[in-house]
């Protein structure tokens, strides 16, 4: 039986061996090495190709930094952004009829105007005023804009249908945030995040795999598509440009996230998606007197399974 809280991986692979791992990391790498080169030599980075006639020449060797920066163009052209690629699965999990939704963390506001159009109010909320500037700019008349600190400022509401979030919650502890969203739903009311998690291949090396693949994959359908039809809808702008904080290395892995969800929030799911993301979702019950639940401080749940087990 799994555990409450605990992470499902989005993956075919099954009952693989760490012989099996080595062998295909092994042999991924040599792949990943022979399609740079031929990427590198398509795009004249290093031309070998004889003339019609002409007797074979030598090809050109390149200095490392060179196929560096060409290798880099390429990486960047095939390049897109996977936190707007999960706008959709978050819009998902939106309840019907929302009369008033929180963006937690909103960035330059292109979630929070997608969010306008299934909610009667949105309330985007940042703590950089660069991002609020840039939400400002961009955002419909549903949306307002407000610069604070969730952790440290009152939310505008306490009665929110549903509290959503895309790459923000691994700015910030998990323990001190999961608290303040609960006691900002209505009962009934659902928490959606996507965020970053740790590297954990111990665990995670088969989704990791199909990752690295699939979003050089995706990156070729993506650019094709905008060729052809002039969109790229999954266009990412580098973080230089957009003002936005990135955070490399977040500090919990996906089944971290998952035990110390389900410690403050009893019934919380967590799993890990495919492109480097984790979902949490919890849904605020409703006691039968028809008083929401409050989640218990942290800790509390995890002191409560520690005595079950002693008993």
């Amino acid at each position: 039986m799994t555990p409450e809280g605990s992470t499902r991986v989005d993956t075919a692979f099954t009952g693989t061996t760490s012989s099996f791992a080595r062998t295909a990391g092994r042999k991924v790498a040599a792949a990943a090495a022979a399609r740079q080169q031929v990427l590198l030599t398509d795009i004249g980075c290093n031309p070998a190709v004889a003339g019609e006639g002409d007797s074979p020449r030598e090809p050109v060797a390149w200095p490392p930094a060179g196929r560096r920066l060409c290798s880099g163009i390429v990486a960047a052209v095939l390049d897109w952004s996977h936190n707007t690629y999960y706008h959709r699965l978050l819009l998902r999990h939106l309840p019907r009829h929302c009369q008033r939704v929180l963006d937690v963390g909103c960035g330059d506001g292109t979630f929070a105007a997608r969010l306008a159009e299934h909610s009667a109010q949105v309330d985007a909320v940042d703590r950089s005023a660069l991002m609020i500037e840039q939400v400002r700019r961009r955002a419909p008349d549903n949306v307002d804009c407000i610069l604070a600190d969730v952790l440290t400022d009152p939310l505008p509401a306490k009665d929110y249908d549903a509290i959503l979030s895309i790459c923000a919650l691994h700015h910030m502890p998990l323990q001190d945030a999961l608290p303040v969203f609960a006691a900002a739903l209505r009962p009934g009311g659902v928490l959606a995040v996507v965020a970053l998690p740790r590297m954990d291949l111990r665990h995670e090396w088969p989704v990791e795999l199909v990752a690295a693949v699939a979003h050089r994959l995706l990156g070729v359908v993506f650019l094709a598509n905008g060729l052809l039809r002039g969109s790229r809808p999954f266009a990412k702008e580098h973080h230089t440009r957009t003002g936005m904080p990135v955070v490399m290395n977040p500090p919990l892995t996906t089944r971290a996230v998952a035990s110390q969800a389900a410690a403050v929030l009893p019934g919380a799911r967590v799993r890990r998606l495919l492109f480097w993301r984790y979902l949490l979702i919890w849904e605020k019950p409703i006691l039968h007197d028809g008083s929401p639940a409050t989640p218990p401080p942290w800790g509390a749940g995890k002191e409560r399974a520690t005595r079950g087990k002693r008993r």
